[in-house]
């Protein structure tokens, strides 16, 4: 009964422990999705605050320098609140602050701001 034990123990042993490295799984790489995209719509902003609406969005800008000077260049000679065009490159997140819109975006880059006479915009050159 001993030996039938051993050897059937022997026998586990062997064929668990094959290596076969021709049955290994493939190896997948898991690659982190690009936060930072491109966005294209309508910069709305007033004397403190923006935001970028698109056809499927509408994101709170995150005031840093970038959307700063962005907003003075929209601004210049306007007195009602500037909405303009815009093409950016953006990070979008949640809002932690729950004050204001469900999402973010920090713009990281300006790509594109067309010219007034381009826009069909009426020009507001003040009076």
């Amino acid at each position: 009964m001993k030996k039938f034990i051993f050897i059937l123990s022997l026998l586990f042993i062997f064929t668990a422990c094959d290596n076969d490295e021709g049955t290994a799984p493939p190896v997948v790489e898991l690659t982190a999705r690009d936060s930072i995209q491109v966005y294209t719509g309508n910069f709305i902003s007033t004397e403190n605050a923006a935001v970028l609406k698109g056809d499927q969005f509408i994101y709170q800008v995150v005031m840093d320098p970038v959307a700063i000077s962005l907003r003075d260049s929209i601004k210049k000679g306007m007195d009602a609140p500037a909405i303009r065009p815009v093409t950016v490159k953006g990070k979008v997140s949640l809002n932690k602050l729950q004050d204001g819109y469900s999402h973010i975006i920090e713009i990281i880059e300006i790509l594109e701001l067309p010219n007034k006479e381009k826009t069909g915009l009426p020009i507001n050159k003040g009076s």
